[in-house]
């Protein structure tokens, strides 16, 4: 009997890699499961919801599997079962995702797919079960992002994007391309998040910086720090912002800034 695969697909690949002959697999049905010892040979794959697997990333899963074992079964189904090729799309998209290492790019591959087959962007968001925002995100990301920095974006955690040297949020991303300006500024705004681990924050002030106060690129990027936003747009030195004693609204703060109508903090020395 031959199967298709439904979830697993790097671990398949790892221990294709290692030389395994059979692997332990759970056969899914309209039945129910069992787990067997399945060949290798009998298990074919569908287009999978990764762009590609990393070498990184198989790596480590082969010196995992190596070191402990294959701690989880793949899951596959008959190939003679009536099984849809959304509903192994959506299953093996829910695996990635709930490994939480799905990029926004091949996460839009798997949205594009659906629609091809006819479904709208409400559908495609019941059938994986994600927000139609974040469908929107991806699709937004996928037609915008420059082709060198899509295996880069993640979906990042604010607390946790600054330990993600080398990676851009996907909150980041979309605020890079928000900025109104030259393809060749976007490059260089992804470059800096990219190699900076510039922060959604970092590129408000940058954007500012560009906006209302009038820099290139490369001079917001390096001035960025010096800067923090008020209001919506408004760029003001730090120094400045911190050197005065002032009630009310950021708004206000701005009004009185502008007018210099602020008094110096007698509690603070610059």
């Amino acid at each position: 009997m031959e199967y298709i695969l439904r979830y697993g697909n790097r671990r398949l690949e790892a221990c294709k890699k290692l030389g395994w002959k059979t692997i332990p697999a759970i056969i899914k049905t309209e039945n129910g499961q069992e787990l067997q010892h399945i060949s290798i040979k009998k298990i074919s794959q569908i287009e999978n919801s990764r762009i590609r697997i990393e070498p990184k990333e198989l790596n480590s899963t082969m010196n995992d599997i190596q070191f402990r074992g294959l701690l989880q079964p793949i899951t596959i189904s008959p190939v003679n079962e009536d099984v849809s090729m959304e509903e192994l799309l959506s299953d093996n998209l829910a695996e990635n995702i709930e490994r939480e290492d799905l990029k926004p790019i091949e996460e839009a591959q798997v949205v594009k797919t659906l629609q091809k087959m006819g479904y709208s962007l409400q559908e495609v968001s019941q059938k994986l079960n994600l927000p139609l925002t974040r469908i929107r995100t991806v699709l937004r990301l996928y037609a915008n992002i420059p082709k060198k920095y899509v295996n880069d974006i993640r979906f990042i955690k604010p607390s946790e994007a600054r330990n993600k040297k080398g990676l851009i949020s996907a909150k980041t991303a979309q605020n890079i391309l928000a900025i109104r300006t030259t393809k060749e500024n976007h490059e260089l705004l992804f470059e800096a998040a990219k190699k900076q681990n510039l922060s959604e924050q970092d590129i408000k002030v940058i954007a500012s910086l560009m906006g209302y106060g009038k820099m290139d690129a490369r001079q917001a990027i390096e001035k960025r720090k010096e800067y923090k936003v008020v209001g919506l747009k408004i760029p003001i030195k730090i120094k400045e912002y911190d050197k005065y004693e002032w009630e009310g609204t950021q708004y206000a703060f701005i009004t009185s800034f502008i007018k210099g109508r602020l008094k110096p903090n007698p509690k603070l020395t610059i």
